[in-house]
């Protein structure tokens, strides 16, 4: 069983959010929503969702998630990675997901979209090796949220 930890004020510690600069003006909390839909394959469409959980001592602001769509659970890192010019920019890696799936880890998604204030980061990949078929376009989205 776990214990939590009471203050003299009988409240739970509750993290600080994470300052980023992705987003320097709207803190992220150290707990967010991965939601991750698979569409186009053969198998199974579906989605499922997952709590991403902030990674302390990286270097650059990074968040772990395991989520599972369709009995196949993908493992996927969110980093507010700087580019070569120095600018903030969002990356997300596929770093682990069933050995069948033959996707060459870890595995770069692409960008879609990513807003601020609340957030909302989106990526996508395809997963063909995942589905049993290379005939339609599988893919997998991940949308991260507060």
């Amino acid at each position: 069983m776990a214990t939590i930890n009471i203050g003299p004020c009988g409240c739970c510690a509750v993290e600080p959010p994470v300052t980023t600069g992705c987003c320097p003006d709207n803190p992220i909390p150290r707990t967010i929503t991965a939601e991750g839909v698979v569409t186009g394959c053969a198998e199974c469409d579906g989605s499922g969702s997952a709590s991403a959980v902030y990674v302390d001592g990286e270097t650059y602001p990074t968040w772990d998630v395991d989520v599972t769509v369709c009995s196949r659970t993908y493992s996927i890192r969110l980093v507010c990675n700087p580019t070569p010019d120095g600018s903030p920019d969002w990356a997300a890696w596929m770093t682990d997901t069933d050995p069948d799936c033959d996707l060459g880890l870890p595995y770069e998604g692409s960008f879609l979209s990513s807003a601020c204030g609340p957030l909302e980061v989106e990526f996508i990949w395809s997963v063909s090796g995942c589905c049993g078929n290379n005939e339609d376009l599988p893919l997998l989205t991940v949308t991260w949220t507060e």
